[in-house]
């Protein structure tokens, strides 16, 4: 089995602290940036086009994100589009997927039950010819009995009885 040293210790603290310290900002990083592109590099840095000014913002209150700026001036993670931008053009590709999405789940429902009534024409279809062809055969069945049955009475004489029977 194998024994973890203190130097293996060491060096998986050491990559946890780096890989935490990587996804962070220290608020001097972001004071420190003179240019909306080294501003932006950091996620939780915005910059402020009408302060030329990079600023951090907290991610607990939605109203404070952008304190020192103005929705139209502030740009977060790129320089070439503002917030209000962003969150327009967000919003507007969200509303057109869902709406794309929407649609196809009702042309897939619309195109499921087509298919289902053009099944249930053509079982009723072919039932329909089925009983057609039963009834025919019942009826070839029965215009041969009653032929036999003729044959049968023509040949004993029981026509002329059901002559005598008719005068009556």
């Amino acid at each position: 089995m194998y024994m973890l040293k203190n130097s293996d210790i060491a060096i998986v603290l050491g990559i946890i602290v780096a890989l935490v310290d990587a996804n962070s900002t220290d608020m001097s990083s972001c004071e420190n940036s003179i240019s909306c592109e080294t501003c932006c590099i950091y996620s939780s840095c915005y910059w402020c086009t009408s302060l030329h000014s990079c600023h951090s913002y907290s991610f607990n209150n939605f109203d404070t994100y952008f304190q020192y700026c103005d929705w139209a001036d502030a740009k977060w993670k790129q320089c070439f589009v503002n917030v209000r931008g962003l969150i327009i053009t967000t919003t507007i590709f969200v509303a057109l997927l869902l709406m794309a999405i929407i649609s196809f789940f009702l042309w897939y429902e619309i195109r499921r039950q087509r298919v289902k009534k053009e099944a249930l024409k053509k079982k009723v279809a072919e039932e329909e010819e089925r009983s057609i062809i039963r009834q025919h055969e019942l009826d070839v069945k029965h215009e041969e009995r009653k032929k036999l049955t003729d044959e049968i009475r023509n040949k004993y004489g029981l026509n002329s009885r059901m002559k005598y029977f008719q005068e009556d």
